[in-house]
């Protein structure tokens, strides 16, 4: 049997983490189901709208391309406003996109919802996964959590064909407004679980957050002095330090003898 450490056994108990944990999976699922949420609802949009089938590909392609499309601008826009704050922001986008998308008429408008949801879902991915690699200990306990993760992320594409042929019975827009509901109620447990963002300190090292210090760049940027040769020997008490060389000029010739040195010019007679 294999003993568990103090740290991994808190981390099992913990029902605050674990809340984490479901809140990060479920938004996750959430964001798979947009995938494929609408490849049985596009027949029934289609008909409704009277949309053409190169029109009707672009409701259903928009989500794809906003996730695509934005990924790497959307960790840069974490990076610069903070985990908690984006995240929170994007599942309140993502509610009203998909209550926009379920009372749209125009083309347009709900192919621009599609891309709304698919960029706040660019935000909300990978920013759970990181919550989940800060939150939980390397371990066990960090690879249980990534493991149910994912899990929630691969079973949403299913989910999503299922879920959108019984909503679809009833009305498509159905198939577009239920994630609203889910995802505020996501968003009031997010409010109280989320870890608070950790200070930062900025390139110009103007002291934002935790890494207070100068104002100008030129004094905190500075590189380290290089150690002059043989400063060590000298702090060190007792240690012998290096010999110095010092140039001594060759003694005069003596009186009564030639010179060693040749004239470079012929001698007058």
């Amino acid at each position: 049997m294999t003993s568990l450490t103090p740290a991994t056994a808190a981390a099992k108990r913990d029902p605050r983490l674990w809340g984490l944990l479901f809140v990060l999976a479920g938004n996750m699922l959430i964001d798979a189901l947009e995938v494929s949420v609408l490849v049985v609802a596009a027949p029934s949009i289609g008909a409704d709208l009277r949309l053409a089938p190169a029109v009707l590909q672009w409701t259903i392609s928009g989500f794809a391309l906003g996730f695509g499309g934005l990924l790497l601008f959307g960790a840069r826009v974490v990076a610069l406003l903070g985990r908690r704050r984006v995240y929170l922001a994007a599942l309140l986008a993502f509610a009203a996109a998909s209550l926009v998308a379920a009372l749209a008429t125009d083309p347009a408008l709900l192919t621009a919802t599609r891309f709304v949801k698919g960029f706040c879902a660019a935000l909300t991915a990978p920013t759970g996964l990181a919550i989940i690699s800060t939150a939980f200990r390397e371990g066990p306990a960090r690879d249980r959590a990534v493991s149910v993760y994912t899990l929630f992320g691969a079973a949403g594409f299913t989910a999503g064909l299922l879920l959108s042929g019984l909503l679809t019975s009833v009305s498509w827009r159905w198939t577009l407004a239920f994630p609203a509901p889910v995802v505020l109620l996501l968003f009031l447990f997010a409010r109280r679980l989320l870890p608070p963002d950790e200070p930062t300190t900025d390139r110009s090292g103007s002291g934002k957050g935790s890494g207070g210090g100068s104002s100008s760049p030129g004094v905190c940027c500075r590189p380290p002095r290089r150690p002059r040769p043989g400063a060590d020997r000298e702090r060190v008490p007792g240690a012998r330090r290096p010999a110095r060389r010092t140039f001594r000029p060759p003694p005069p010739p003596r009186s009564g003898t030639t010179s060693p040195v040749r004239p470079l010019w012929p001698a007058v007679c």
